[in-house]
C-alpha cells in the first residue's frame, strides 16, 4: 500500500483527498490525519473503494477525504490495513496553509529566469539568418527563454504541419505571466497579502522580458517568426528562424505565423503588455503598435500560412484572445468586432455525437474532435476572457456555452472510475477513430509527438477556476473541486507518488545526464502506456525502446508551457 498526497499541501478551505494505491487483495479499513509534530489523531475516517483504473497496472485504489480538515499545521495520513499484523502505512508530511501553493509560484520565477536565453546562444541570436531567404537577411531575435530541458531553441509553436496540435509556446508563458499579475494584483488590493507586491513586481519584470523578445519576433512586414531553431543540437551555425517538420527537424522556409502558430497569441500579450506598469527595452506604446501591426498582417495573410490553407479551432481561440485584448487596450470598435466573430465561431464548433455531448470540433466538417496536449482550457479562457468586456446581450449566449463546455469536461472526467479526477479527453487518432481517453492520443497527425501533459492540467485547472466564478453554484463547487486536484496530481498526488515541481516535494524527476531539471520546473508528466494506450507510464524501464533519445523525453523532461499554465491555475484559486 502507498499514500499518495500533495506533497506540498492544502489550502485551510480547500478540498483535500489522499489516495490509497494498492494492489488486489489489500483492504485498507481505516485511515487517521495525525500531527507531525505532536502524534495526535485529528481526523478519522473511512477509505472507499474506487477499484481499478483503467488498465493501469495491477492497481486498486482507495480514496480518503479529509475537506473538513481546515486546521493549519503539519500532518501525516496514516493508513491501517486489515491485517492487524500489519504496521500501519504512513504518507509523506504536508501541510495546510493559507497561501500554501501559492508560494511556489516564485519557485516558477526563478526558473523563468534560469532559462533565459544567454551566452553564445543570445549572441548569434542578436545577428540570426533566416532559413533559405533570398535576400540572406539576418534578424536580431536575442532575449527570450529556452524551451525544455534538452533544446535551447526558442519557439513561438511547433508541429504546424499536424494542424491541429499547434501548442502556444513563449507567448503563452509572457501573457500567463501578465494575467497572473493581475489576479495577484487584485488579491492583494483585498486582502494585503504579506510579500504579494513584490512577487507581481518580479512577475511583470519576467513578462516584460519575455515581450520584448515577441517585439524582435516579429518581421518588418508584420508577420511572426514561428521558431528559432538548431535541430536540438545546441550548435550555434545551425542555429536560425525556420518552420521544421518531424523528429528528423527537417527545415522549411514557412516561418510566417498564422493565428494558431504563434501569431495570435503574440498579439494578445502585447496588447496586455501595453497595459503594463511600465516600460523595458521597448515602450508600451511600441508593444502596442507591434500587436497591432500583427493582427492586420494575420488577419489577410493568416489562412495562407496555415500549412492546409485554412483556419481551425485553434486560429479561432488564439484569433479572439488577441482581439479581446486589443479591445480593452486601445477601444476601437473593429477589434471588437472581429472578438465578437470569433467568439461566435468558437461556440458554433460545440457539437454532439452518439459518444459524447458538447465536446467541440476542431475542423468545419466536424472529423476530427479538438483535443489538445497543452491547451486544452483555451476555448473556454478565450470565451471568458471576451465575455468580461461583451455587451449584455452577449453575454448570457457566452456563460451559456461557457456552461456546456464546463459540464463535457466533467462528465467525461466522471464517466469511468477515476478517483484522482483526471481531467478525460475525447480524442480522435491520425486514422479517424475516436474514444474517450485519459490521455492524448499517441497515435496521431504528428508522427511522434506526444509527452506527458501537464500543461493540459495547468490549463484546464486555469479555465475551471475563472469559469467557477459565473457559473451556477451547483456547478461551482464541482470546478474548484476538478481544478485542485489538477494541481494535487502535478504536486505528488499521482500513482508515481512523484511531485513533479523540481524542487518541492519528494521523489522529483531528473532528465538525464549534461540536462539538468532545474529548479522551479514542471517536468512532462504521465502519459498513456508506452505499449498500451489504457495503460499509464512514466519514465517506464521497459521496453528499452522506451529509454532512448526517441522516447525519454516524453516524461521526465521540462518545458516551459507546463511552468506558465501552473502559474496562472495556481493564481486563480477560489478558496
Amino acid at each position: 500500500m502507498q499514500i499518495l498526497i500533495n506533497h506540498v499541501g492544502y489550502a485551510p478551505h480547500a478540498p483535500k483527498r489522499a489516495i490509497l494505491k494498492c494492489t488486489e487483495g489489500e483492504t485498507p479499513q481505516a485511515f487517521a490525519i495525525v500531527c507531525h509534530d505532536t502524534g495526535k489523531e485529528v481526523f478519522q475516517g473511512t477509505p472507499q473503494s474506487n477499484g481499478t483504473v483503467d488498465r493501469w497496472k495491477n492497481w486498486h485504489f482507495w480514496t480518503v477525504d479529509f475537506s473538513s480538515l481546515t486546521a493549519p499545521g503539519r500532518y501525516v495520513v496514516v493508513a491501517k490495513p486489515s491485517d492487524a499484523a500489519t504496521c500501519p502505512e504512513r504518507s509523506h508530511p504536508f501541510e495546510i496553509r493559507t497561501h500554501l501553493i501559492r508560494e511556489t509560484i516564485a519557485d516558477i520565477l526563478y526558473y523563468f529566469r534560469a532559462q533565459r536565453c544567454a551566452d553564445e546562444f543570445d549572441a548569434t541570436d542578436k545577428n540570426l539568418p533566416i532559413y533559405n531567404d533570398k535576400d540572406n537577411r539576418t534578424v536580431d531575435v536575442h532575449g527570450g527563454w529556452y524551451d525544455a530541458s534538452g533544446d535551447v531553441s526558442k519557439y513561438l509553436s511547433h508541429l504546424s504541419y499536424a494542424n491541429f496540435m499547434n501548442p502556444q509556446q513563449t507567448q503563452l508563458c509572457v501573457w500567463s505571466m501578465f494575467h497572473t499579475a493581475r489576479e495577484l494584483e487584485k488579491k492583494h488590493a483585498a486582502n494585503e497579502d504579506f510579500g504579494t507586491e513584490r512577487l507581481i513586481k518580479k512577475l511583470y519584470d519576467e513578462a516584460l522580458y519575455g515581450a520584448d523578445f515577441l517585439v524582435r519576433m516579429q518581421d518588418p512586414c508584420g508577420a511572426f517568426y514561428m521558431t528559432v531553431f538548431d535541430q536540438w543540437t545546441a550548435d550555434t551555425s545551425k542555429r536560425m528562424i525556420c518552420e521544421y517538420k518531424t523528429q528528423a527537424g527537417h527545415r522549411y522556409e514557412n516561418w510566417q505565423c498564422s493565428h494558431r502558430q504563434g501569431a495570435g497569441m503574440s498579439i494578445a500579450a502585447l496588447a496586455i503588455a501595453a497595459r503594463a506598469p511600465r516600460d523595458r527595452d521597448f515602450t508600451r506604446e511600441t508593444y502596442l503598435q507591434t500587436a497591432i501591426k500583427g493582427f492586420d498582417h494575420v488577419e489577410e495573410h493568416g489562412p495562407s500560412y496555415c500549412n492546409d490553407g485554412k483556419e481551425n479551432i485553434i486560429d479561432d481561440y488564439c484569433a479572439l484572445l488577441a482581439a479581446t485584448e486589443l479591445f480593452i487596450t486601445t477601444k476601437e470598435q473593429r477589434f471588437y468586432d472581429a472578438a465578437a466573430a470569433r467568439a461566435k465561431s468558437l461556440m458554433a464548433r460545440i457539437s454532439s455525437d452518439d459518444t459524447c455531448t458538447d465536446w467541440l470540433r476542431a475542423d468545419d466538417a466536424g472529423k476530427r474532435t479538438f483535443f489538445h496536449a497543452s491547451d486544452a482550457g483555451l476555448p473556454i479562457l478565450s470565451l471568458l476572457g471576451f465575455m468580461d468586456v461583451a455587451k449584455d446581450d452577449a453575454k448570457a449566449e457566452i456563460l451559456a456555452a461557457v456552461e456546456r463546455l464546463c459540464a463535457f469536461e466533467l462528465r467525461i472526467t466522471e464517466e469511468v472510475p477515476n478517483p484522482f479526477d483526471y481531467p478525460r479527453q475525447y480524442i480522435t487518432d491520425a486514422d479517424g477513430n475516436r474514444r474517450t481517453s485519459f490521455f492524448f492520443a499517441q497515435h496521431n497527425e504528428s508522427g511522434y509527438w506526444w509527452q506527458g501533459e501537464n500543461a493540459r492540467l495547468g490549463s484546464l485547472a486555469s479555465a475551471a477556476r475563472a469559469a467557477a466564478r459565473h457559473v451556477k453554484p451547483e456547478m461551482r463547487d464541482r470546478l474548484n473541486e476538478y481544478a485542485g486536484l489538477c494541481i494535487d496530481w502535478m504536486l505528488g498526488m499521482n500513482p508515481f507518488d512523484i511531485c513533479m515541481l523540481h524542487g518541492r516535494g519528494h521523489n522529483n524527476a531528473f532528465y538525464e545526464e549534461g540536462y539538468p531539471s532545474a529548479p522551479g520546473g514542471v517536468c512532462n508528466g504521465a502519459t498513456a502506456g508506452f505499449l498500451d494506450p489504457h495503460d499509464i507510464d512514466f519514465n517506464p524501464s521497459e521496453p528499452p525502446e522506451a529509454r532512448t533519445g526517441n522516447h525519454r523525453w516524453r516524461w521526465s523532461e521540462q518545458w516551459i508551457p507546463h511552468s506558465g499554465w501552473y502559474i496562472l491555475a495556481v493564481s486563480l484559486e477560489n478558496h
